[in-house]
């Protein structure tokens, strides 16, 4: 599974999502997730990278190793 990586200008991770992220309000209502758009908007600052999640690190309960995952890659 696919999974969105938001993180801030530090390299922090904000989030993971696999819903859409937008750049943007307006490119999340042109996305048509839904009435309103949907989604996430990035702020100022965040950036977002798509990370490739192995089905066994998907479903843990051990989020530090999924957490670590996600950064490394």
């Amino acid at each position: 599974m696919k999974l969105n990586v938001i993180t801030d200008q530090a390299g922090n991770m904000v989030a993971a999502t696999p819903g859409l992220v937008a750049e943007s309000e307006q490119a999340a209502v042109r996305a048509g997730t839904g009435e309103d758009g949907g989604g996430i908007v990035l702020m100022p600052g965040q950036t977002v990278r798509q990370v490739d999640v192995p089905d066994q690190l998907f479903g843990t309960e051990n989020l530090a190793e999924l957490r670590q995952h996600l950064l490394s890659m």
